[in-house]
């Protein structure tokens, strides 16, 4: 059996994604070390997602928003458990202050092809989809034009 190359593998992933999913790389852009876990949202614009990064560090979050005067985007963190998501290897947020508009050549540039990719489908329950959706909504750290996409999005 021939294993395919992460970003190839993630290119013909993203390519045909049509539902909510889990999607776990390492993000050349990001701030934060090593692989993480994301939230991505197909979007009636193709080839473009909306993503959510998932963190362990929801208590560190909180603190955060809460001490630069943004309690707002405290409450924009949707709180997930590792007995729902078997992958999860300890309870984690999903951070909706932080939701980006990617295109799939954009999310393939930025993964490091070293860490890998793994995709997990249709992982998501409608009743955390529309927390998600509502917390992007709300988040005051959101531009509304992601805002009125994530509206678009199918939650159910």
């Amino acid at each position: 059996m021939k294993v395919l190359p992460p970003k190839i593998a993630a290119q013909l992933v993203l390519k045909e994604l049509k539902e909510w999913s889990v999607v776990w790389f390492q993000d050349n852009n990001l701030k934060y070390p090593g692989p993480h876990w994301y939230i991505i949202i197909p979007t009636p614009d193709q080839p473009y997602f909306l993503l959510n990064m998932i963190t362990s560090h929801g208590y560190d979050l909180t603190k955060y928003y809460e001490s630069t005067k943004k309690p707002k985007a405290a409450k924009c963190l949707v709180k997930i458990s590792n007995n729902e998501f078997e992958f999860l290897d300890r309870n984690s947020v999903i951070n909706c202050n932080e939701c980006e508009r990617l295109s799939t050549e954009e999310i393939i540039h930025r993964m490091d092809e070293d860490k890998g990719f793994r995709h997990y489908p249709n992982r998501i329950p409608a009743y955390l989809r529309q927390e998600i959706v509502s917390a992007i909504i709300r988040s005051p750290l959101i531009s509304p034009f992601i805002q009125k996409i994530a509206k678009t999005t199918n939650p159910l």
